[in-house]
């Protein structure tokens, strides 16, 4: 039996409250909230994957060169990390399902972000190229349904990422220093030594990317936050770079 939106909003309610409190919670309750998200999550697998065959089929039609194309289902500490920070219903999060295709250069992200709106009029897009978030990640993010209908699984909305090779880098990057300090630096507000020197780092990538020359204010901004950013690894770290 398929399950109910109140189901899986019980259930992520439920896991927030333990995150946030867990003596408040019995534990069977806990129990039945991880098996619901860990169900419901589940039944986004073939509608990523159906995603994933069809950005694959659009990169080829487009041109791109060497895409690289992934899919992923959202792990269940991120799940929980989401719950509780931003306060996101379960039911609601566009992102359990998602893919993304590496691409050449801004001109093939443009491309498939137009073939995925003309094929799904109603996607979302979230353009974070032209608006970078604050952290200073870039990339193009498309929420589109798939399934339903003479499908034989669920509507489901799927998060196709798209980002060229230099906005790739920098989120690995940022990911690495994440694992590194044990900060969630994508979403975090400190430490500013760390982010202000990646904002840089996004901008000037953005320039390169735009065949821009790199203005004097940006070149000192790069250069200060970059020896702040070194002097905290090492200080705090230890790792010298």
């Amino acid at each position: 039996m398929a399950l109910t939106r109140s189901q899986v909003d019980k259930a992520g309610r439920t896991l927030s409250r333990f995150l946030k409190d867990p003596q408040t919670v019995p534990v069977e309750d806990i129990n039945s909230a991880i098996t619901t998200s860990d169900e419901y999550r589940a039944t986004f697998r073939e509608p990523m994957n159906a995603a994933a065959t069809g950005l694959r089929s659009m990169t080829s039609t487009e041109g791109c060169i060497g895409p690289i194309v992934s899919q992923r289902l959202k792990e269940r500490r991120s799940v929980l990390r989401k719950l509780t920070k931003t306060g996101t219903g379960l039911w609601r999060m566009q992102d359990l399902g998602g893919c993304r295709a590496v691409l050449q250069d801004i001109g093939e992200a443009r491309r498939v972000q137009a073939r995925l709106v003309a094929r799904q009029p109603d996607a979302k897009v979230y353009d974070y190229i032209d608006h970078p978030q604050a952290s200073g990640y870039r990339g193009v993010h498309v929420v589109v349904k798939y399934g339903g209908g003479t499908s034989s699984y669920e509507e489901r909305s799927i998060e196709i990422q798209l980002r060229t090779k230099l906005m790739h880098q920098w989120a690995i990057t940022i990911e690495k220093l994440s694992e590194a300090t044990g900060f969630d630096l994508k979403h975090a507000s400190e430490p500013a030594e760390i982010l202000e020197y990646m904002a840089a780092v996004s901008q000037v990538f953005d320039a390169a990317e735009k065949g821009l020359a790199l203005d004097d204010n940006l070149e000192r901004r790069v250069n200060a936050t970059e020896a702040r950013f070194k002097e905290y690894m090492r200080r705090n770290h230890g790792i010298a770079l």
